[in-house]
């Protein structure tokens, strides 16, 4: 049985198809190198002190603050202090261990909660240093969080579509200047 050769029009086709198909297969994006929970932060504008009242230092009166830090190293965390009384407050230091910018409003991190203390010093139940998922929104020049909860097969919900458990809005953050 003899095989035919194809002409010299179905060889060039060929040849277009395959130059097309390598030209495709060239324009595709390919993966890049993934950025740092700090580099997400700082491109989404995070880094730095937020608060619903930067007039208030809640080291001494009722008040919140939230400082999104950055190492040299990539590394990323924010610590937060929150008074609800002079002698009730509870501060925590975070790990950021991965941050997503899902639109140009909302960022979502994945944190770790490495210390909470109350005012008087005690450690918190082990219960909330389980690994959560936060998305944060953006609200003109502000943010509040959108979501939060576990990231187990508990799945417990904190704040849910900018309200916290017990109904209550989350408030807006500004960006303080110290």
């Amino acid at each position: 049985m003899s095989r035919a050769v194809p002409g010299p029009q179905a060889r060039v086709s060929a040849l277009r198809r395959f130059f097309l198909a390598v030209l495709c297969a060239c324009l595709l994006p390919t993966p890049t190198h993934a950025e740092s929970p700090a580099d997400v932060l700082r491109e989404f504008g995070l880094v730095g002190t937020w608060s619903p009242d930067c007039s208030k230092n809640p080291n001494i009166e009722p008040g919140a603050r939230v400082t999104y830090e950055l190492s040299a190293t990539g590394e990323a965390q924010y610590r937060s202090v929150v008074r609800f009384s002079i002698s009730e407050a509870v501060e925590s230091i975070v790990q950021i261990e991965q941050a997503t910018i899902l639109d140009e409003r909302k960022i979502k991190t994945v944190i770790r909660p490495l210390k909470i203390t109350t005012a008087a010093g005690a450690e918190t139940r082990p219960f909330y240093f389980r690994k959560q998922e936060i998305v944060t929104e953006k609200i003109g020049s502000k943010n509040h969080v959108l979501s939060n909860h576990f990231v187990d097969e508990s799945a417990y919900v904190i704040i849910d579509n900018g309200k916290m458990r017990n109904g209550q809005q989350m408030p807006l953050l500004e960006k303080c200047t110290d």
